[in-house]
């Protein structure tokens, strides 16, 4: 951390001339661990340290990623000189964050460096050993990644900040084997300190010991049936169908998408509302101020079924006469910021998960996931699904797909239960965009009834 405030103390930018420039700062400790069938294939350890210098000048940009900080006077004489021999660019009138000084350390004392390699490797011990008595365990892999992210920012216009990050992840995948019938299981669970990460997967023995009612689960009947999400189903339904298409830069130059997308459009029930927030601190989409200087803001996509708002970086809202969200984002120092998300989710509402079993009969439960895609036409690979009876889960049903119309099912959303979960997806998934990838993002919701849904 002070090798970074005195980096920002040394530099001064604002003699440069051109009409904005800025210069991130990264300093990154990782570490990797794997095991395959109960065998250690990976044991590494990873710093990382480096900049990226943005020049604004005449309405076009200069990008550049380095290693070393005395190169940056060099880099900053190109950038000049480069953008000296260019025609006036389309990027101006862009409204940039000024003045303050913002040091944000809460993670210091949670960093992976300060936690033995043992108990790293005593808790990848203890879940293999409980995956290899598993009587109809035919292969497993155990994968676990920690990183401790310090980041710093300096502009032309006097902003400066520096944050940090911890995240500790493991997942975990297996295959379960009866007779010629196979069922690939996961668990995925990560937290900003180890401790957590151990209390999350004390769920994991149930999980394993539930899986075995898959391996023969019957397929579901393909058709239209009310289903209901867990958190985890609607936290990607979330990101996955709305989360992108909320991000401005898809909107840019395309007029039917900015119609389609236009603001005050009515496009879900009246009870739905979806948020994007970076300020959350006990979450993987944790960004309390964006990598162009833009402090985190909690920003609803939709409220009360309206759609009221949308994801920007600077760029983009100058585009759209809009006021920047805090979103312009990139993987890492060598990448330049574009619009992402932080933590996507739907907010919750007021029923419990007895009184949405109730209101679904005939339908399904979806629970474990596989993953998602979608944008304007989405779909859900469930992992683990049951059928609901006499508002209770029943048994296990084998489900390829639920799919749908994002603005059609967003209408039929009739009930949210009254607690939000958000998943912590820092180490393993994470956001991918453009060449940019894995981000590290949050997402989750409540439990979700959709009235009608087309299920195979």
């Amino acid at each position: 951390m002070e090798q970074i405030k005195e980096i920002l103390e040394k530099v001064d930018l604002s003699d440069i001339p051109a009409e904005y420039a800025d210069l991130r700062v990264e300093k990154n400790d990782n570490s990797s661990i794997r095991w395959e069938n109960g065998h250690s294939v990976e044991d590494i350890s990873i710093k990382s340290k480096g900049f990226f210098l943005r020049v604004l000048k005449n309405g076009n940009w200069y990008y550049d990623s380095f290693t070393d900080l005395n190169k940056l006077p060099d880099k900053i004489k190109n950038a000049i000189s480069s953008l000296d021999k260019l025609s006036r660019g389309n990027f101006e009138n862009i409204c940039f964050e000024k003045d303050g000084f913002f040091e944000l350390i809460k993670f210091s004392n949670f960093r992976n460096v300060n936690v033995d390699g043992t108990a790293k490797r005593n808790f990848i011990s203890q879940t293999d050993k409980l995956l290899s008595e598993e009587t109809y365990l035919a292969r497993r892999n155990v994968h676990y990644r920690d990183r401790y992210s310090l980041r710093g920012f300096i502009s032309s216009r006097g902003r400066k900040f520096i944050y940090d990050f911890s995240s500790f992840g493991m997942r975990v995948d297996y295959y379960l084997q009866k007779n010629q019938e196979i069922f690939r299981g996961n668990y995925n669970r990560g937290a900003n300190n180890f401790n957590q990460l151990q209390q999350e997967y004390r769920n994991f023995p149930e999980q394993l010991e539930k899986s075995k009612y898959f391996i023969s689960a019957p397929h579901i009947q393909p058709g239209v049936y009310p289903v209901i999400f867990s958190e985890l189903a609607v936290g990607v339904f979330a990101h996955e169908s709305f989360g992108h298409k909320s991000e401005a830069d898809f909107m840019i130059g395309d007029k039917a998408m900015a119609e389609e997308w236009k603001m005050g459009k009515k496009v879900g029930s009246d009870i739905l509302s979806i948020i994007d927030d970076g300020s959350i601190e006990d979450s993987s989409g944790y960004t309390p101020f964006d990598d162009e200087g833009t402090a985190a803001d909690k920003t609803y996509l939709v409220k009360n079924g309206v759609l009221s708002g949308r994801l920007h970086s600077v760029e983009t809202a100058a585009l759209l006469k809009e006021k920047p969200t805090g979103n312009g984002r990139a993987v890492d120092f060598q990448f330049q910021p574009i619009v992402r998300m932080t933590n996507t989710y739907i907010d919750s509402g007021d029923e419990t998960f007895d009184n949405l079993l109730d209101q679904a009969p005939g339908g399904i439960y979806i629970d474990q996931i596989k993953g998602g895609t979608g944008l304007s036409t989405f779909s859900i690979a469930p992992l683990t699904a049951y059928t609901i009876k006499s508002g209770k889960l029943s048994e296990p049903i084998n489900v390829s797909v639920v799919t749908g119309n994002v603005f059609k099912t967003l209408s039929r959303v009739r009930a949210l239960s009254s607690k939000v979960k958000l998943y912590f997806s820092a180490e393993f998934g994470g956001c991918g965009k453009m060449e940019q990838m894995p981000l590290r993002v949050g997402f989750g919701g409540p439990k979700m009834l959709v009235a009608e849904m087309e299920v195979a």
